[in-house]
Parts: C-alpha cells; sequence; structure tokens
C-alpha cells in the first residue's frame, strides 16, 4: 500500500514505510489530507482523511465553512467517503475553544449535520 500525504498539508503526520506500507508520498490530492492506493500505478482507493486540529476545526467551519462544503459536495458527487480525523475527544471540542465565541456544541452539531447531508465520516481522536 502507498500512503499519500497532501502537499498542502502543514503538519504532517510521520508515516513511515514498513509492512504493508510500501511508500508514503507527498502529492495533491483531491480530497483531504490522506489518501492510499494499492500500488503506484492503482488510482486512489475512494477514502480519504481530513485532519484537523482544534484550531483548524474551529476556522473550517466558521469562517472556511463554504470552501469545506464544496468539498464535501465533491467527495459525495465522486462517491468518495470522506473521514474528519478529528485531534481531540468530542468532550474537548464540547468544551469550546478558548479564542473563539463559537460555542463546541455548535461545532459538534455542524460536524454531525454534515454527517447526515454529505456523509463526513467523523473520528474524535484522543491523541
Amino acid at each position: 500500500m502507498i500512503i499519500s500525504i497532501d502537499s498542502r498539508e502543514q503538519a504532517p503526520l510521520s508515516i513511515k514505510a514498513g509492512g504493508d506500507i510500501e511508500s508514503v508520498t507527498v502529492s495533491k490530492l483531491p480530497f483531504g489530507d490522506y489518501g492510499c492506493k494499492l500500488s503506484s500505478s492503482d488510482p486512489f482507493i475512494k477514502v480519504f482523511f481530513e485532519r484537523k486540529s482544534k484550531p483548524d476545526l474551529w476556522r473550517t467551519l466558521t469562517s472556511n465553512i463554504d470552501r469545506f462544503k464544496h468539498e464535501l459536495e465533491r467527495a459525495r458527487e465522486s462517491q468518495v467517503m470522506l473521514y474528519l480525523a478529528i485531534e481531540g475527544t468530542m468532550t474537548d471540542i464540547y468544551a469550546g475553544f478558548e479564542h473563539s465565541s463559537i460555542f463546541g456544541s455548535q461545532i459538534i452539531r455542524t460536524i454531525f449535520t454534515f454527517k447526515m447531508k454529505y456523509g463526513l465520516e467523523p473520528v474524535f481522536c484522543a491523541s
């Protein structure tokens, strides 16, 4: 398997080749921050991961929401499964973000609205 990291990802995860991972490449992805192929000659598997830190999640779901909706619409039209990997638990997000007047409950509602409307799959990660 080949893991691809989007070239626009600002702080990519450190993923090393080994085991089932043949290589890790950096390229412009059609969706999300991370994708994979079974081999270099294959197309991307139709599953991509969009990773969000807490500040980035707030920015995406407030000031950049129209751009994100457009990406979700493109993914749905392309029959791509997009996972939203959130760097924080649901409790962390519910607690809010100190630099924003937007409540955490509003962010969680938006995430689950996008799950229902676009098929976005949120994954809350403790670390």
